[in-house]
């Protein structure tokens, strides 16, 4: 690919970086309870670091969320929390909520998380200081976990007895596709999970119980009462669930529509480039690093049987917020033409093309044709199928058949760089000259004639393409220019099958056109 220019643009990597090392946030607006819940994960020796967010404060700022790798909520917050949260999930982080205390048995999170609530207990309510409550009951009374549907999950790993005294939703809706892991002796949800949430298949869970223990709320008038019992393992299934949404989920491959021409011998995809190449280095300087990375598709074909091409196993390695350089070569069989091109990828995982941002390049011409697009900070960490479709005259949808062009399926992979890094994308820019229109003149062309040469007294068939269709006429000229034969054939669609009798001609050479049409073919009788 010709590179007149280098551009470096500077762009933050903001999707969540995944180590060894795992660090948990609390939001909270109890600093007191708080406290008590750091102290019981700490415990655990789970997490190389747990830290508080007074939300009461301030609401945080996704950049914030993004240094840990999962989050516990279990206060009643601003619409600003929600906002964050819901950005935290779509950028792969694992959110761990469980129930609040009060009067009314008040929800953890705010009508601007609704979409990634695990339980349904009805709509958000407004209070009198404009804040927003999901309504729900609990009951003053000790709960013990009965049932464990699912003994092998992680959350369950060495937790034997858990006890809750008060605050707990009696009877949640269970969202779709949430899955029930432990129940209380009376048959309500303890542990709630998702898997596959939000565009990077983050994991979700709900905890159906406050999460502070009773070492802070113990009344011992009324020991039965408040919070879940410090002497069960209440601390280790809170560190567990939270170690669990840590990581992104594994979901199973989708499966895309099908998509081919129908016809590619007149045009395919001859050639596809594209690459993106980055630098980057530590934001530490005193750990500078400059490391040159580059990945490419390059793949140079002929015209494919069947109309597709399957390269899935070209695969394409970009980062979150780079810019991908495109090259596209079309192939012709004699004429070129006006073809149109369009790239899809499949940016959240879902098996289709349909979403906003995933066709990523539309362009036309008869020649090369390049551009570029922007893999977004919100891609799938999973590997995506990229769709490559050429067709003569329009564009192709993504899925479906049609004529006159080709189809050809690679796939990209996220290569994500370490949280707190800096990515520098170096590109080739688009070039300033705008796609000239081109309007394609009337025209035929001749192709695979079945037997040539061809004896005497048999046909000349073939096929032909026509701008225009309808009747035309075909004319056979000898090698002076006379023409020794016409006949008036009728061109019902853009490739048709034709005849042409050979009767009493004599040995020769001969030249076959359509309507006096330039382009002509050479034909041997014997």
């Amino acid at each position: 690919m010709k590179r007149n220019l280098l551009m470096i643009s500077l762009c933050c990597i903001t999707t969540l970086g995944y180590s060894q090392s795992l660090k948990t946030l609390i939001l909270h607006s109890d600093p007191y309870g708080a406290e008590d819940i750091k102290t019981r994960l700490d415990s655990t020796f789970i997490f190389d670091e747990v830290d508080l967010f007074d939300v009461s404060i301030a609401p945080p700022h996704v950049d914030s969320l993004l240094q840990y790798n999962s989050v516990l909520v279990y206060a009643t917050y601003y619409n600003e929390v929600g906002d964050s949260l819901t950005k935290y999930v779509n950028l792969g982080g694992g959110v761990v909520d469980a129930m609040n205390r009060g009067g009314e048995g008040e929800f953890t999170l705010v009508e601007n998380f609704t979409d990634y609530l695990l339980i349904d207990i009805g709509p958000p309510i407004l209070d009198e200081e404009d804040d927003y409550y999901m309504p729900g009951n609990h009951y003053e009374s000790t709960l013990s976990m009965n049932n464990i549907l699912d003994e092998d999950h992680p959350i369950m790993e060495n937790v034997d007895s858990f006890t809750t005294h008060d605050y707990y939703f009696a009877n949640p809706i269970l969202q779709p596709e949430t899955s029930v892991i432990a129940e209380y002796t009376t048959g309500i949800p303890l542990v709630v999970v998702k898997e596959n949430v939000g565009p990077l298949s983050a994991r979700r869970v709900f905890l159906n119980f406050y999460p502070v223990s009773t070492t802070v709320f113990f009344n011992p008038f009324f020991p039965s009462l408040k919070s879940w019992n410090a002497e069960t393992d209440g601390a280790i299934l809170m560190a567990n669930a939270l170690k669990w949404a840590s990581f992104p989920s594994s979901p199973s491959e989708p499966e895309y529509c099908s998509s081919y021409s129908t016809r590619n011998r007149f045009e395919w995809i001859k050639h596809v480039d594209i690459q993106q190449n980055m630098m980057y280095y530590d934001l530490s300087p005193s750990d500078y690093e400059d490391d040159y990375m580059m990945d490419e598709i390059d793949n140079l074909t002929n015209a494919e049987t069947g109309g597709y091409g399957d390269y899935t196993t070209q695969v394409l390695d970009v980062h979150p917020g780079s810019t991908i350089s495109v090259s596209l070569t079309p192939g012709y069989k004699r004429r070129a033409y006006k073809e149109f091109w369009r790239i899809w990828a499949d940016w959240n995982y879902d098996g289709d093309f349909d979403d906003v941002g995933e066709k990523v390049f539309e362009k036309s011409g008869k020649n090369i044709q390049t551009g570029s697009f922007m893999v977004p900070y919100a891609a799938s960490s999973n590997e995506l199928r990229l769709r490559v479709s050429m067709r003569w005259k329009k564009y192709a949808p993504s899925c479906g058949n049609y004529s006159n062009g080709e189809v050809e399926d690679y796939s990209v992979r996220m290569n994500n760089l370490e949280l707190g890094k800096i990515a520098h994308t170096m590109y080739v820019p688009l070039s300033n000259d705008e796609d000239i229109s081109y309007v394609e003149e009337s025209f035929t062309e001749l192709t695979e004639l079945n037997a040539n040469p061809v004896q005497t007294g048999e046909f000349i068939s073939g096929i032909v393409r026509v701008s225009d269709t309808g009747t035309k006429m075909f004319y056979l000229r000898n090698a002076l220019g006379q023409m020794v034969k016409s006949v008036q054939i009728n061109c019902s669609e853009e490739e048709s099958v034709f005849e042409l009798s050979t009767d009493r001609l004599k040995s020769g050479v001969y030249f076959l056109n359509v309507d006096n049409d330039k382009d002509a073919m050479k034909v041997l009788i014997y």
